[in-house]
């Protein structure tokens, strides 16, 4: 929570990736202590549902969410992206943002999010990412750091998200994804590659 609270990343979140767009009903899979309520006003999302193993987050979404007069209905799932079991096409948008890179099947996070999509519904991702191949000294940074990395961040690790939303887009449950690389204005250097990734759900999926 306490890493969010710069605001630094908030103009890439919301306007940039477009959460500040969002209506309808929208379902977060990893929204932490609700950073991207900052994003939405209560005259746009219709309703919202956050998939969250940590309930540690209660109190600070809950804060977040005053802080913003939100007042649309907020239900929050306390379980893990892999095993939520929501109703199926029943949501307008899916929000990922700094969760691929902690669950342990970034596949079977895609996979729930597609269900949970109406046909046309929109997913939304903002992820760090392992340093490209002409960065050969901050992938070296990267890997010497994971390790801590891996504990004091909910077991998050350095992945090439990129390949887990093609290979998403290739098994059909989502059209190709429009993906823009960029460095974060974050203070730790090796969790400047990031990248951000919209796409729909296809109408036959």
């Amino acid at each position: 929570a306490r890493m969010t609270q710069s605001g630094d990343m908030d103009g890439h979140r919301c306007e940039t990736l477009g959460l500040s767009e969002l209506s309808g009903d929208v379902i977060e899979f990893g929204p932490g202590p609700g950073t991207n309520f900052r994003c939405w006003s209560a005259a746009g999302v219709a309703s919202w549902t956050g998939v969250e193993p940590n309930a540690h987050f209660a109190a600070s979404q809950a804060a977040e969410a005053a802080a913003r007069n939100l007042t649309f209905p907020r239900r929050a799932v306390w379980l893990k992206g892999e095993q939520v079991d929501v109703p199926p096409a029943s949501f307008d948008a899916a929000v990922l943002t700094h969760v691929l890179c902690s669950v342990d099947s970034p596949a079977a996070v895609l996979a729930s999010a597609s269900r949970a999509l109406r046909p046309g519904g929109k997913i939304f991702v903002l992820e760090h990412v392992i340093a490209p191949a002409e960065r050969p000294l901050l992938g070296l940074v990267q890997r010497a750091v994971a390790p801590l990395l891996y504990i004091v961040g909910n077991g998050c690790q350095f992945r090439r998200t990129q390949d887990d939303l093609a290979r998403a887009a290739e098994a059909g449950q989502y059209a190709p994804f429009s993906i823009e690389e960029f460095e974060a204005p974050v203070p730790l250097v090796f969790l400047k590659p990031h990248i951000m990734a919209r796409s729909t759900k296809p109408s036959d999926a």
